[in-house]
């Protein structure tokens, strides 16, 4: 074999190697475009879904009709209402930061433990909590649901433990 037929050779695994290199790299942007649109479409849910939880609270006569056919929430007087509605805006927040913390990886658990914090202080306490988990707890992602029932379980034995 001549020089220039190795030399040849040579070139050409290279060009088959940077082929597969690329084809490599085109598969990674594919997918991490793939993930952020599926990411994108989330995002736009998580805001439509704010945008009604606002509406409903700007919009006293749109709240009667939404709940008219919950008699747990129907029954609760306009400051209620409005707070429950507040509970989905917030809940929804925590939802995210929770799948951008553990699904995404985005975050890190010392930050959500902060939050997980401020849920378990400022809003488990509150006795409209425990209405709203129970209607509307099968709207959230699975993983945010368990994580949700498991914390506000430990923080009612907690509560239940300190009184005994």
């Amino acid at each position: 074999m001549t020089q220039v037929e190795t030399l040849s050779l040579w070139f050409s695994g290279a060009q088959t190697v940077a082929i597969v290199i690329s084809l490599f790299a085109l598969w990674r942007q594919l997918r991490q475009f793939n993930e952020n649109m599926r990411y994108d479409a989330y995002s736009k849910y998580v805001e439509d879904a704010s945008r009604v939880s606002e509406l409903l609270l700007t919009h006293p006569k749109l709240n009667a009709i939404y709940f008219s056919k919950q008699p747990e929430v129907s029954n609760l007087d306009d400051d209620q209402k409005d707070f429950y509605n507040f509970l989905a805006l917030v809940l929804g927040f925590c939802e995210r930061l929770y799948n951008l913390t553990f699904n995404k990886k985005w975050g890190d658990e010392a930050t959500w433990k902060t939050w997980d914090i401020w849920l378990t202080v400022q809003w488990f306490p509150i006795p409209l909590f425990e209405v709203y988990w129970r209607n509307e707890k099968l709207w959230y992602t699975v993983d945010f649901r368990n994580w949700i029932d498991r914390r506000y379980e430990q923080y009612l034995l907690e509560k239940e433990l300190s009184r005994g």
